[in-house]
């Protein structure tokens, strides 16, 4: 979350798992967090910090570095989770201020708000249809299309 000052509350009802980082900057991942969820936590995400690709192969830890403007394309949980995700933090979100007129949505209701959207998201499913759309698994480099690996100005010229 982009703050300076993290509550232990902000993380009250998320998913299993989950951790609240603050950065007063940016609410996206930087180097830093994407070391330490790495480090500790075994998640991963792109990065471009030496110690990480240091870190990585001395544990077993495969990055998988994507072509230039082809993310939109071969990134499976964006394909997929993520969209189905924010769908339903959107219908969740909807509903609680339908159950809840005139309260605001905070960071203190994030957490079971993100919980509920979470369980219908994250589906073994969902992964796996994830990773077929975007051709890695099962490897199918014909679910890229061949625009996609144009400049980007080049590719929205074609579309």
């Amino acid at each position: 979350m982009k703050g300076k000052n993290k509550k232990r509350a902000f993380e009250d009802g998320m998913p299993p798992g989950s951790l609240v980082y603050m950065s007063e900057t940016s609410a996206y991942v930087n180097n830093f967090i994407f070391y330490k969820r790495v480090r500790w936590d075994g998640h991963s995400s792109h990065c471009s910090d030496t110690e990480m690709l240091e870190y990585c192969p001395e544990n077993d830890i495969i990055l998988v570095c994507l072509p230039s403007h082809t993310t939109q394309f071969l990134q499976p949980l964006d394909r997929c989770v993520f969209k189905s995700l924010k769908l339903h933090y959107y219908n969740a979100c909807n509903l609680y201020i339908k159950n809840n007129p005139g309260r605001k949505i905070t960071r203190l209701q994030f957490g079971k708000l993100l919980a509920a959207a979470w369980k219908d998201s994250a589906t073994v499913d969902n992964a796996t249809s994830a990773f077929a759309a975007t051709g890695i698994a099962p490897y199918n480099p014909c679910a890229i299309p061949n625009y996609a690996y144009f400049n980007e100005g080049a590719a929205l010229q074609i579309q």
